[in-house]
């Protein structure tokens, strides 16, 4: 990910109780299912925030909590995506950043959000806040809680000035998802179910933390008690960026939580680090459960491939084999290869999927790499959560182009461009099932496959190609309302059937169909 920046960078906020402004839309309902355009506002100012280079500078804090949470609703106010990052922790808004800008390049890249969005006032979006009032509420040294105690939050929305680039628009008013953008407007009462914003001190004062506010709004929800900050499981790392993702990847499927967090950066996970004491027990009870009964999984194969950066690394999964045994004694296994999945639940039918399945010519490609970033912290290298989601989301971006978003039926078919049609039964994925023959179609069955998966008729798995046609259960009620499911025959043929069983099954599941009034 790219950390250029450019221009001149903004002067800093004044703190203080100047007046701030802000803006959301109001869900109306007609119908047609309408969208509040405040959300889609939101999601276009956080996408757009990486369209242009973004000016950022590390900023001083503020001189108190309250201000710096002012500085934070000023930005608001002014619908100013950058004004939002600087005010920021400087910590969160180094990871927070690049990855933004580069998701709204890509963004742009692909007309989902318009050329001309301007990241220091978001079109479309005019907020409004009077008469804020908070309260502070130190939580540790350095560390303190704002609330909202008062003042209202006017937001208007103009769905013809939001950046919605073209192939967006098009998803919005495509029939099959009923969206229409309308004008709208609202006031709300702030201090109604009003978040607690957690500010950190820093060298250079006070800063608004995403990730503590996120974290202490999840200990009040659960009635916790504060915990011991600082005293939570000492970060350990790794030597390498591949053993940072072995030991974590091992730890993971081993259940080891505490070893997990030790192997996460120590900065960007700060937050959960101090909060980690309030569940950490409860998870080692329910993992000695498990490892006191027969669950085990161990990591038998792991390969990986890095590319190291200065204190940044990328490191791919390319090869992948676990195996273990599940609570009920039936033994489990995974598999991948850099492109198929397979997997074993104990059932003796391993289901194979492959993610290259869906591609055809003129259907959208996308991504199927595993990679994972890693960071150096003073010689030890731990694995970044959050650089890792935003390499992720930009792979599958990456793969994109733009004439693929153009028809949004040929998107949604191929699983939605990620790769996620052939665990969605998607249409065009061909899984096999064939083998059987279609018993609407006339297609003669071909021979049964010896041993391994036994694929399903079709239908079970994918959309029919006649609407006439209902599948995978025909529910046509009987007398008593309960559904029938002619394939149910078939799904419980044993492992050692024949040829002339499987025939047998297809015979009846076509009686079936035609009873129940299903032709073509």
């Amino acid at each position: 990910m790219s950390d250029s920046t450019s221009g001149e960078p903004p002067p800093p906020r004044p703190d203080g109780d100047a007046g701030i402004p802000s803006s959301v839309g109001r869900r109306r309902r007609r119908r047609r299912r309408r969208v509040g355009v405040v959300g889609l506002g939101l999601v276009a100012a956080l996408g757009a925030a990486t369209f242009a280079a973004l000016s950022l500078s590390t900023t001083d804090g503020s001189a108190t909590p309250q201000a710096a949470v002012e500085r934070l609703l000023s930005a608001v106010g002014d619908e100013d995506v950058i004004g939002l990052l600087e005010a920021l922790e400087p910590e969160e808004r180094s990871v927070l950043r690049p990855g933004l800008q580069d998701v709204g390049e890509e963004l742009r890249r692909l007309a989902i959000a318009s050329q001309d969005f301007d990241l220091g006032a978001v079109s479309g979006v005019d907020l409004e806040l009077d008469g804020v009032a908070m309260e502070t509420e130190e939580l540790a040294d350095g560390l303190a809680a704002v609330r909202i105690t008062g003042g209202t939050i006017t937001a208007s929305t103009r769905p013809d000035e939001l950046p919605v680039g073209s192939n967006l628009q098009r998803f919005l008013e495509h029939p099959d998802l009923g969206l229409e953008l309308e004008p709208a407007s609202t006031i709300e009462e702030l201090a109604v179910d009003a978040p607690v914003i957690v500010a950190v001190e820093e060298g250079d004062g006070w800063h608004v933390s995403l990730f503590y506010s996120i974290a202490e709004a999840a200990r009040r929800s659960a009635g916790q008690p504060l915990p011991s900050f600082g005293q939570s499981v000492e970060p350990a790392g790794a030597e390498s960026p591949e053993a940072a993702v072995s030991d974590a990847l091992r730890a993971a499927v081993g259940l080891d939580v505490r070893r997990v967090l030790s192997l996460t950066d120590p900065r960007e996970m700060r937050a959960l680090h101090d909060y980690a004491p309030l569940f950490l027990d409860d998870v080692d009870a329910a993992v000695g459960d498990l490892r006191a009964g027969s669950f085990r999984i161990d990591v038998d194969r792991l390969d990986l491939d890095s590319e190291v950066s200065g204190d940044r690394a990328s490191v791919q999964v390319s090869g992948l084999a676990v195996s273990g045994t599940a609570a009920d004694q039936s033994r489990l296994s995974m598999t991948y290869d850099g492109d198929c999945w397979t997997v074993d639940l104990g059932e003796g039918r391993p289901e194979r999927r492959c993610t290259s399945e869906v591609e055809s010519p003129g259907a959208p490609s996308f991504n199927r790499r595993i990679v994972l970033t890693a960071v150096r912290r003073e010689g030890r290298w731990y694995l970044s959560p959050i650089e890792t989601v935003f390499e992720q989301v930009l792979a599958s971006l990456r793969a994109l182009e733009r004439s693929d978003l153009e028809d949004p039926d040929r998107f949604f078919g191929s699983g939605f461009g990620f790769g996620l049609a052939p665990f969605l039964g998607a249409p065009g994925v061909d899984d096999g099932s064939s083998a059987f023959g279609d018993p609407r179609s006339g297609e003669a069955p071909g021979p049964l496959p010896p041993g391994g998966p036994r694929p399903r008729p079709p239908g079970l798995d994918e959309a029919p190609p006649q609407p006439s046609v209902v599948a995978p259960s025909v529910t046509a009620p009987p007398v008593d309302d309960e559904p029938v499911d002619c394939f149910a025959g078939y799904d419980d043929l044993p492992e050692d059937a024949t040829q002339e069983d499987a025939d047998r099954e297809l015979r009846e599941i076509e009686a079936c169909l035609q009873e129940e009034g299903v032709t073509e």
